[in-house]
């Protein structure tokens, strides 16, 4: 992880947590000049710093001012970039709705959402309407909207429980002083 910060003239930057290496700007400018290209993980080689070791890794989310940056369209060129080394295709939790990550060993696809209930599609972006799929409402209820609209007498997310006594409950309750 890589954290770069600017205030005017001073800029720090923080890899992986360690300490922080301070430096400032040169000359009255208190800006940022955006006008000039950015370079992330190394510069084109007519533009190579004085140092003989250069940014080793993968660059796997960049995020301005809180924001993520969608990498995979916001770059102009790449030059001397090899691939990355192996990471797990879930290492930044691609499954949505609470979905569980599993790596497939062959790569292709790289991996599989588990869906919890209620949730389907590739990364568990569509929300199921079990009412399209079947009407799993009990006692001539209606289902709308993933719940059930129970009839009169009936209660639960199925409509499953009756409301009313039948009248052998009542019978017996009404012989023996239990209620009513």
């Amino acid at each position: 992880r890589v954290m770069a910060e600017r205030v005017h003239k001073d800029g720090t930057l923080v890899v992986d947590g360690g300490a922080p290496v301070q430096r400032s700007s040169p000359g009255k400018s208190q800006g940022l000049n955006l006008r000039s290209p950015l370079y992330l993980g190394g510069v084109e080689p007519p533009l190579q710093p004085p140092t003989n070791a250069s940014f080793q890794g993968c660059i796997g989310e960049v995020s301005i001012n809180g924001k993520k940056v969608d990498l995979s369209y916001s770059f102009l060129r790449s030059r001397g970039v090899g691939q990355c080394g192996q990471s797990s295709p879930c290492l930044h939790a691609p499954c949505l709705h609470g979905g569980r990550c599993l790596p497939l060993p062959d790569g292709s696809p790289p991996f599989r959402c588990l869906c919890p209930p209620g949730f389907s599609g590739q990364l568990c972006e569509r929300a199921e309407d079990r009412c399209l799929q079947h009407n799993p409402c009990l006692h001539g209820g209606t289902c709308k909207g993933n719940a059930c609209i129970c009839p009169e007498g009936y209660t639960g997310p199925y409509c499953q429980h009756s409301t009313a006594l039948s009248e052998l409950d009542r019978d017996w309750q009404e012989g023996s002083g239990g209620g009513g």
